[in-house]
């Protein structure tokens, strides 16, 4: 029974919802919405990412 447990742990969120509610649509929705979330996380220019900029070397 604890390795049961221990194996659906380690499974994706995404995973999850199609396991225990057997919808498709929820695990595509909610993979999505990680998708969709890590984007907006990562991609825009935010200024804590900016707080210490490194120097590069000039190209000569």
């Amino acid at each position: 029974m604890r390795s049961k447990a221990r194996a659906l742990v380690r499974v994706t969120s995404s995973t999850k919802a199609y396991i225990f509610l057997a919808s498709f649509q929820l695990m595509i929705l909610t993979c999505a919405g990680g998708v969709v979330l890590t984007i907006l996380v990562i991609v825009p220019n935010w200024p804590f990412f900016n707080r210490h900029p490194l120097k590069w070397l000039d190209p000569n």
